[in-house]
């Protein structure tokens, strides 16, 4: 009887996404008054087992009409990061010339599909996204 219980105690951690659906403050909303995709980092604290550690990353945050748009930095071809060229308004990745539009679509190159895009919300003037 004590094997069910004991064995989703082990299992737990490792079955654990990385912070799967934690909400991540970046600061005051106000400050992302672009349209324009701005580099943001943002940590979070990660649990590998019954370890802890601060992970640092980072998004890709612009204002639209209708909210906030925060998308991940990593290429859906092969998991490079991209960079955000604003001479050119678009998402460029240098390992095998992804390119994304500023919504995060495919315009060119061999990437799969879309750079995956953060849920947001705004609480008390603060931005927030969720990790996937």
């Amino acid at each position: 009887m004590l094997a069910i219980p004991l064995g989703g105690y082990l299992l737990s951690p490792i079955l654990r996404k990385e912070g799967a659906g934690d909400w991540i403050g970046l600061g005051s909303a106000d400050k992302f008054a672009s349209e324009t995709p701005t580099r943001v980092d943002y940590s979070y604290e990660k649990e590998d087992g019954w370890l802890k550690a601060k992970v640092d990353r980072y998004a890709f945050v612009a204002r639209r009409q209708n909210g906030f748009v925060a998308f991940s930095p990593i290429c859906t071809h092969l998991g490079c990061s991209v960079s955000w060229d604003g001479g050119r308004k678009k998402f460029y990745c240098p390992c095998h010339g992804g390119v994304y539009s500023p919504e995060g679509k495919v315009i060119s190159g061999p990437p799969p599909k879309a750079l995956t895009q953060f849920d947001t919300k705004v609480e008390e003037g603060k931005l927030f996204i969720r990790v996937v």
